[in-house]
């Protein structure tokens, strides 16, 4: 007895949908003492004398093999959008999160002035190191973003009774969103 089996044979290539690559994602080390979006203050005046502030973060990325790239900058009432230090490159881990460290040098903290420690990681940066390429990448969504206020407190008297007048002074040195403009373009205040 014959038994015959019918079966398709494909003789064209299979086309799969690439899945797009998700964005990596900042996240705060277990037991930060900086968290993200947390205010720091910082004495210059201090003892010891910060020479730099150390921020540690972890990046999630599901893309095991990408590298990536870090960009941070410190933003101040007076420079919204100063220049930038040079590109870090986060190596790709073969794991999920990857460590990163960014520092702050205290040298570049304006005594008695508020001002904003901006962190960008993308795998998809353009190239340069124009102002206004901080946070600009070719595959729209590959961007993460995370920030720091950083209050330099040296000198200011919080704790007699002008201390209420000081810190209004150092509030209205921090810069906010709405003094900052995009490629030329004033944003609106939200």
């Amino acid at each position: 007895m014959a038994s015959f089996f019918s079966g398709c044979l494909i003789t064209n290539p299979v086309e799969f949908e690439q899945e797009e690559a998700s964005p990596p994602f900042i996240l705060d080390v277990s037991r930060s003492d900086n968290p993200i979006g947390s205010i720091l203050e910082v004495n210059l005046d201090g003892n010891p004398r910060p020479s730099r502030i150390q921020i540690d973060v972890q990046v999630r990325d599901e893309n095991l093999f990408q590298v990536l790239d870090a960009r941070s900058r410190l933003v101040s009432f007076a420079d919204p959008e100063p220049e930038y230090g040079a590109m870090v490159e986060i190596p790709e881990q073969g794991a999920l999160l990857r460590d990163h460290t960014v520092f702050v040098e205290a040298g570049d903290l304006k005594q008695g002035e508020c001002h904003v420690l901006e962190l960008v990681v993308s795998g998809s940066f353009l190239e340069g190191n124009d102002r206004e390429l901080f946070d600009v990448v070719s595959v729209p969504g590959d961007l993460a973003r995370a920030s720091w206020t950083i209050w330099e407190v040296s000198g200011l008297p919080f704790d007699d009774d002008t201390g209420a007048a000081a810190a209004q002074k150092l509030v209205k040195t921090c810069p906010t969103r709405d003094a900052v403009t995009v490629k030329g373009v004033e944003e609106p205040a939200p």
